[in-house]
């Protein structure tokens, strides 16, 4: 399986893709997060307690569809 096939996950939303890196703790960021947030940070730096929302049915099967190919 070659690197360019892994995709890195948002630290805080696991369910979605991460867009790019927090500028404050290098935590990789979901889109949303970096709309939200911009270059203060993401939830875990800005909040003392992570708020993340809800995994939806969606995002659930996504990430577990995402965890049974590597042992296909």
């Amino acid at each position: 399986m070659s690197d360019s096939s892994m995709v890195m996950r948002c630290a805080v939303h696991p369910g979605r893709a991460a867009h790019d890196r927090c500028p404050v703790c290098d935590r990789p960021r979901c889109d949303d997060d970096v709309a939200r947030y911009r270059n203060s940070g993401c939830v875990a730096c800005v909040t003392d307690t992570v708020q993340a929302r809800p995994t939806s049915p969606l995002e659930a099967t996504i990430g577990a569809g995402q965890a049974i190919v590597p042992a296909a």
